[in-house]
């Protein structure tokens, strides 16, 4: 139904060239692959959590994860809500404007992972008993020891989602690409490897926060040498980001 004026919708054929077709999987390329890694890497915390930590630290990542995802939700649907905004303006040369709405990105996501940090500090140990049972107090104390840890990463893990997102609006697929390989499945993954023998199960915990503290050293490499990739009409307008 629409609102005032009456608008019939219909289905049309449409009709794709094969080279935007492939053109339009290249540059979503990031955010499939992000959704593969997210299975990959929960195998691998499974893996090191029951190793180092049996069914006890399995059970404390998992409510670190129920309070974690809406946290990532908040700061990922604002950045693929503003991805379009971005797209358009990139597309029309309003590259003061693509700016402009960047920045408010970048804000945006910094006040939310400051707050959730503060807020997992703080109230993390009023949240995660609403997940256990009282009397299990083992896993109440891994729990609240584990979401401190974990919630360091919310300092530098907005940088390679905001800019994943940013890669993608520009139609720079393959920085978007390496932007999600190496946040979301290299450096995990490597840094598990490194910590765990270090830390054991907070070396689990603490996986997050170096991951994403060097996946940002690398995002911020590609955004800074990604003046040169732009068109030329671009570039007077774009700065450095």
């Amino acid at each position: 139904m629409f609102h005032g004026k009456r608008m019939d919708l219909y289905y049309a054929a449409g009709k794709v060239s094969s080279s935007v077709f492939f053109h339009i999987l290249a540059n979503g390329s990031s955010e499939f692959f992000s959704n593969i890694s997210v299975s990959i890497m929960a195998l691998a915390y499974n893996f090191f959590l029951l190793k180092y930590g049996g069914t006890t630290g399995l059970a404390a990542f998992s409510v670190i994860m129920y309070v974690d995802n809406i946290i990532g939700i908040l700061v990922f649907g604002m950045c693929d809500a503003l991805q379009p905004a971005i797209s358009y303006c990139y597309g029309a040369g309003l590259m003061d404007r693509v700016k402009a709405i960047f920045k408010r990105m970048v804000f945006g996501a910094i006040v939310l992972s400051i707050a959730s940090l503060l807020f997992m500090m703080l109230v993390g140990q009023y949240v995660a008993p609403m997940f256990v049972k009282p009397e299990d107090t083992e896993l109440l104390t891994v729990s609240i020891v584990g979401m401190k840890l974990f919630s360091i990463s919310y300092i530098t893990g907005w940088v390679d989602m905001c800019f994943s997102s940013f890669f993608t609006a520009l139609e720079c697929p393959v920085r978007s690409l390496l932007t999600s390989f190496f946040g979301t499945l290299v450096f995990p993954i490597g840094f598990l490897f490194i910590l765990t023998p270090i830390w054991q199960l907070n070396g689990v915990f603490l996986t997050a926060f170096f991951a994403s503290t060097a996946s940002a050293v690398v995002t911020i490499i590609f955004a800074l040498t990604m003046n040169n990739k732009l068109p030329s009409k671009c570039l007077k307008h774009l700065g450095k980001v």
